[in-house]
This record gives structure tokens, C-alpha cells and sequence, in this order.
């Protein structure tokens, strides 16, 4: 009868915990629950993960150590200096690895520095002995379970990029067809709602896929640059599409074929290279790609386009743009499949595609600031309660629990805090029979070894069956146990230390209930409205005209300002994603689940329109127009900006009827016609390329247009007070 993964993977946790127990006892090392928490750490659904994990948790805990040796040396005597130095390094640790790629050595640098001074008792003297054994009992943890991974049933992640590569490039391939379905059929409506999600969480696959294959795979490892270079591409080229496709919903009135001559030729060759691309993946085989290596030129008639209307040139060009990108970044994709199978280097061209703005990591936002706020808070209460409370239960182990438990749910503010205090309680009432009545009784590690064995199994087993989703309830249960047991070569048992230990996790949750409404709740109602509202905040403040001059590269305090709002427009997607799984609308009538769908699409688009927009405003120079249009325009961003700005306040005034017809009025089609302006701008290829711009431009208004009438209408439609109405946020959790 084959195993399970899920029994394979509890059964190398289970037997990597009872080894290090084994050794850690066997060597009479102090509190060895600490290799065992770097095993379950460490333990990752694939050999490439738990190797990045045991890399940053090494990391991490010597850099942790370095920093508490130098804060415990400052501040040997004064109490509230190193404390409020101690809070400062976790708040830092917690505000880089909110944006950081490696975010659990952030998460370990924050957490291990608190541990080790509850190690220490308070005696500093102690502080170099501790962090001396905190990183021997963290490599113990972390090479035993590195050798299990590695030799029993290793579940490398080369299958998973395969099937990743697979699915990418077939559901690029599909939606291409629906797009160019979609070019043909002006009258085709079909929603690729579904379609963009799947799209967008199979690149992030891919690219996750990618980073681990990276580390387990000798093969990956060699032509990494290649495969990394493909994820870039493949990011690049999804996006592309997902703009193609938007950029149809205002050209859907034009028969777009009839004005690019050979457009029917680029879609049967982007079809062919989407299919060929997906034939390398599924077959391993070296393929030939079609066309010339530049690729078609797309021909315009240029005397039909004469005889539109401005605004139905400007969305014709937005579509050209689009295609224009697709099938160019489509054929670099398709050399970045070249490199990877002929080790190819063509990555070299694209030297900055894998670093990040310095600026934006460093980027202050409200949520990274307030959540810095919450964790810091947690362990302030805690410390205070510890100083002023006599006889607190565990009064340490409450400010350490505080500031691991925070650190923790730092990466993962909407995680359930009642489920996992109700596992930690579940935790001691099944280990207290176990602690009281069978631990005293047994006589050497070879009798202790099979109980631990059998306990991790099931704790591992049945938390991925029934938590499968909630990390941090798996890892409370596996902690927690330890933390009861505190297994050492000399200790007392008694019923009245786990009793404190439940007490203590349950003031450690209070706190923590009671900060994660600090400053602001995270009720996920109150959060999803919070972010809508900031993000029209900011898109208000890109289009209303204050970025339109050339930023200073002196005026450092300008550039931070404009690059804090373009920093909310573009994650303003993935918050949006994140903290929408945690609302239920059945909970309200003031929101349906069709209107909750519509406002996270509307918003994404604009999102993608507002920072296009700002690209362009940034890059394009003079308009190419009538001093009469170019006043329009400036009209336009204003009446656009003020309706931005009016959404982000927290009752809007809204009136749809009356700014539909300013635009109405503001724009219409006779104003200018775009054969005067292709006529001014005569046999010049410059001005022609100018004019191109400033349609693709105007294009961009128009989608604006669209997408933001139907966010007002969508808004006159909801009770914003009813849908975010104060709720006591544990019986909405324990409700879910």
C-alpha cells in the first residue's frame, strides 16, 4: 500500500524531532526545544524550500546573536534603554520583511533576539554562553533534518517546476486565443475574469518554482540565469497579455483587422509561438520557432485611421501599443526558451531585471508602519505587565511569547488568532495526562524516543488534514508541545507548571487580540474599504497634475512623495487579493458577491491604467495638439482627480450623472480631427511617432473613463457604514 505525502512528510518530521532530542539530551544541552523548533521551521513541502528555510534560519540566528550581544553590552543596567532598544531591532526586522524576498530571516532575526534574553534570565552575564548554544542547537536542528530531507523520500521541486512551465504556457497560449477571438468578434462578451486570476497564479508559480528548483536541482542550479531570465520574461509577456486584452473593451466598436492589414498574420504567429513554447515544455525537445528574428512590423492604413474620430484613434492605438508590446515581448520569450535548453546568454541583455528600487523597499506605507506599531505594542504590554504586575505567570516567557507569536503573524495579518489559541489550549489538555503520568515513569531516552515519535506524527499528520491552509496553527501545535514538555535530563513534573503554560498562552493571545486592533482593526471588511480608499487617494494625486513637470533629481522629498503613491497604486493588486478571501458577505446585506468581484476587478484595471498613465506623463514631453486640446486635457485630470480623491473619503459625494456629462462635454469628437493632426504633422517620421504617443495617451484617458464611471456607479449601489460596521473581530473569526 503506497504512503501518503502527508504521512511521508509527518514521518521525517517525526523522526528528525526524536534524533535531535536524542543528541540534544544525550550532549545535556539546556532547553533543546530549540533544535526542535528550527526542524519544524525548517520543514517545507519540497526539499528546495526547507534548504532555503535551514539557509535563512542559520542566517538569521547568528545575525540575531550578533545584535543581542551588542544591545545586552550597551545596556547592562538600564532596563527601559534596553528594552526600548530590543523593541527598536524587532520593529525594524518586522519592517523589512514585509517587503523583503527573504522574509524569514527577518522574521528569525526579530524573534531569536527576544528569545535569547528570556534565556538569560535577566542575568546578562549569561547573554554570549546562551547565544554560543542557541546556534549550536539551531545547526543540530537544522543539519538533522537537512539529511533527512535529503535521504529519505526527497521531494524535490524539479517535477513542480515541469508542471508549472506546463500550465504557464498553456493558459498564455489559451488566453492569447481568447483575446484574438475577441479582435475578430467585436461582439463577443465572453468574461476572462477566471482566466486573468488562473494567468496571474500560474506565473507566480512558475516563479516560486524557479527559486526552489534553483537550490535542490543540480541541473536548475547550472542554468539558473536562463531560468530566472525565462520567469522574468514569462511575467513580462503575462502582463502584456492582460493589457491586451483590457486595451479591446474601447476598441470593441472598431473592426480592428481593417486598419492593420497583416494583423491576422502576427495572431497566427503569436498562436504559433505559444503553442511551440508549450511543445518544449511538454516534450523536451529543441524546436524551431517561426518568422524572422525581428518579427513583423505592424502595418497601419493610415487613411482609414484618418477617418476616425480622435477617440476612436486613441483607442485603436492603445491596441496597436498592446499588441505591439505582446508580440515583441512574446518573441524575447521565446529566446529566453532557447538559453534555457542551449545555455544560451542572452539574460546578459537585460542586466537589471532582477533588481529591485532601492527606494520602494525602503518605502514607508501605512500598513508596514502600523503593523511595526502592533508588534512593538505587543511586547510593550507584555514588558509593562511583566514589570508592574506581581507574580504574573511566566512573566518572560509572556514578553518572548508576545514577541515571536508577533513576529510571526507579521507576514500574515489576517491569520486566525482563535483557531490557533484554541490549539495551543487543545495542546496542553492532551499533553497534560502524558506530562503528569508517563514522563516520570520512564527510565532512559529509549522508552521517551517512540512517545515523541508517535506524538509528532499525529500532530503533523492531522494538522495538514484538518489546517491544511493555516500554517501557524501547525506550528503552534508542534511548538507548544515542546514548550510543555521542556524536556531536560533534570527536571520536576507538575500539573501547576502546565497549567501556567495554558494561563500564559492565553494572556499572550488577549494581547494579541488587543493589538492587532492597534492602530487601526483588521477587521477584513474595515481593511479591504481602507486600502480602496487609499489607493483613489493616490491615483487622485498621479492624475491631478502635481507630478506633470520633470521631478528634480535634487528634490529628494518631491521624489519620495510621487514614488509613495506610485507604490500604493501598483500594490494596491495584491492587498486587494489577499484580503478579500477573508470576507463573507453572507455576514451583510450591504454588499453582494457579484459587486465584491466587480470592485476588485474595476480596481485593478484602473490600477493598471493610472500607472500607465503616470509612465506616460512622466516620459512624453509636449502633447502633440492644439493649445485647446492640451487645456482639455489639464481639464480632464482635474475633474478626474477631484472624483478620485471624492471615492477616498469616507462618505463620498458622489454624482455619476453629472460627471458623465463633463466628459460629454469636455471631449467631444468634433474638436479636432485626427486627419488635421496627421496633416500638421506632414511626411515627418518623428512628429507621426509623436502623434502615435499622444492617441496611446489619450487611449489611456479613455479607459480611465470607463473603468471609474463604473466604480461610482458600483459605489452609489453600497452601504459602505453597514459593510463596515464595528464587529468584535473574534466571534467574526471564530464564526468563519
Amino acid at each position: 500500500m503506497p504512503i501518503s505525502r502527508s504521512s511521508k512528510e509527518a514521518i521525517k518530521v517525526a523522526g528528525a524531532l526524536t534524533i535531535v532530542y536524542g543528541v540534544a539530551l544525550g550532549l545535556d544541552w539546556d532547553k533543546p526545544y530549540w533544535a526542535g523548533f528550527a526542524v519544524v521551521v525548517c520543514s517545507q513541502i519540497n526539499l528546495g524550500q526547507s534548504i532555503n528555510r535551514v539557509i535563512m534560519r542559520i542566517g538569521g540566528t547568528i545575525v540575531a546573536a550578533l545584535v543581542s550581544w551588542t544591545i545586552f553590552g550597551i545596556f547592562p543596567q538600564d532596563r527601559w534603554l534596553f528594552m526600548i532598544a530590543l523593541s527598536s531591532w524587532v520593529g525594524i526586522c518586522v519592517y523589512f520583511l514585509q517587503e523583503s524576498k527573504f522574509e524569514y530571516f527577518w522574521t528569525v532575526g526579530a524573534f531569536v533576539t527576544v528569545v535569547l534574553w528570556d534565556a538569560t534570565g535577566g542575568d546578562f552575564s549569561l547573554t554570549f554562553e546562551k547565544g554560543i548554544l542557541r546556534i549550536q542547537e539551531t545547526l543540530l536542528g537544522v543539519v538533522v533534518y537537512s539529511l533527512i530531507a535529503v535521504l529519505i523520500w526527497p521531494n524535490r521541486s524539479r517535477p513542480e517546476l515541469d508542471k508549472a512551465s506546463i500550465k504557464l504556457a498553456e493558459q498564455q497560449c489559451e488566453f492569447n486565443s481568447h483575446c484574438f477571438s475577441k479582435l475578430y468578434d467585436r461582439y463577443k462578451n465572453k468574461d476572462l475574469s477566471q482566466q486573468r486570476l488562473d494567468l496571474i497564479q500560474a506565473d507566480a508559480q512558475l516563479r516560486s518554482a524557479i527559486d526552489d528548483a534553483s537550490v535542490d536541482s543540480y541541473e536548475i542550479w547550472e542554468s539558473r540565469r536562463q531560468w530566472r531570465h525565462y520567469g522574468n520574461r514569462s511575467t513580462v509577456v503575462t502582463q502584456a497579455l492582460l493589457k491586451f486584452e483590457e486595451s479591446l473593451v474601447i476598441a470593441k466598436r472598431l473592426y480592428i483587422p481593417d486598419f492593420f492589414p497583416n494583423i491576422k498574420n502576427i495572431s497566427r504567429e503569436l498562436g504559433v509561438w505559444f503553442t511551440q513554447i508549450c511543445t518544449f515544455f511538454t516534450q523536451n525537445k529543441k524546436i524551431e520557432f517561426p518568422g524572422s528574428s525581428k518579427g513583423h512590423t505592424i502595418e497601419e492604413n493610415i487613411n482609414k485611421i484618418k477617418s476616425l474620430s480622435t477617440f476612436e484613434a486613441a483607442a485603436l492605438s492603445v491596441t496597436y501599443q498592446r499588441l505591439k508590446k505582446l508580440e515583441i515581448e512574446t518573441r524575447f520569450l521565446g529566446r529566453s526558451i532557447e538559453d534555457i535548453s542551449e545555455l544560451g546568454s542572452s539574460y546578459l541583455k537585460y542586466p537589471y531585471e532582477n533588481k529591485s528600487n532601492w527606494l520602494s523597499f525602503f518605502m514607508p506605507t501605512p500598513d508596514r508602519i502600523a503593523t511595526v506599531i502592533r508588534v512593538i505594542s505587543g511586547i510593550w504590554i507584555a514588558y509593562l505587565a511583566y514589570i508592574y504586575i506581581p507574580d504574573l505567570i511566566n512573566g518572560m516567557l509572556v514578553v518572548t511569547l508576545a514577541g515571536v507569536m508577533g513576529s510571526m503573524l507579521a507576514s500574515k495579518p489576517m491569520s486566525n488568532l482563535v483557531i490557533i489559541c484554541q490549539t495551543t489550549v487543545l495542546v496542553c489538555v492532551i499533553a497534560t495526562p502524558l506530562y503528569i503520568f508517563l514522563l516520570p515513569k520512564l527510565a532512559s531516552y529509549y522508552t521517551l524516543g517512540p512517545i515523541l515519535f508517535l506524538w509528532f506524527f499525529y500532530t503533523c499528520y492531522f494538522s495538514d488534514l484538518f489546517f491544511k491552509g493555516q500554517v501557524l496553527v501547525k506550528l503552534m501545535a508542534l511548538f507548544y508541545f515542546q514548550i510543555v514538555f521542556n524536556l531536560a535530563n533534570h527536571q520536576e513534573y507538575n500539573f501547576i507548571n502546565i497549567l501556567d503554560l495554558a494561563l500564559t498562552g492565553i494572556i499572550v493571545f488577549s494581547i494579541l487580540g488587543v493589538v492587532k486592533n492597534i492602530p487601526f482593526s483588521l477587521i477584513p471588511e474595515n481593511k479591504f474599504r481602507q486600502i480602496v480608499r487609499r489607493f483613489f487617494s493616490s491615483a487622485g494625486y498621479l492624475l491631478s497634475g502635481k507630478n506633470f513637470t520633470p521631478v528634480s533629481r535634487f528634490n529628494f522629498f518631491r521624489r519620495v512623495m510621487i514614488e509613495y503613491h506610485v507604490n500604493v497604486v501598483l500594490k494596491t493588486r495584491e492587498a486587494l487579493k489577499y484580503w478579500v478571501n477573508g470576507i463573507d458577505v453572507k455576514d451583510t446585506n450591504s454588499m453582494t458577491e457579484e459587486q465584491l468581484r466587480r470592485i476588485v476587478k474595476l480596481v485593478i484595471l484602473l490600477s493598471n491604467q493610472v500607472n500607465t498613465f503616470y509612465e506616460l506623463d512622466r516620459s512624453k514631453g509636449p502633447l502633440i495638439a492644439s493649445n485647446k486640446i492640451t487645456n482639455e486635457v489639464m481639464q480632464w485630470r482635474a475633474l478626474t482627480s477631484q472624483a478620485m480623491l471624492d471615492l477616498s473619503s469616507s462618505k463620498p459625494d458622489l454624482d455619476t450623472k453629472h460627471l458623465r456629462e463633463q466628459y460629454a462635454k469636455l471631449f467631444k469628437s468634433e474638436t479636432f480631427s485626427t486627419d488635421k493632426l496627421f496633416f500638421n504633422a506632414k511626411d515627418d517620421p518623428g512628429e507621426h511617432g509623436k502623434i502615435i504617443k499622444f492617441l496611446y495617451f489619450l487611449g489611456i484617458t479613455q479607459y480611465i473613463n470607463i473603468f471609474l464611471l463604473e466604480v461610482l456607479e458600483l459605489f452609489e449601489e453600497i452601504n459602505w457604514d453597514e459593510f463596515c460596521q464595528p464587529r468584535f473581530f473574534t466571534l467574526r473569526e471564530a464564526a468563519r
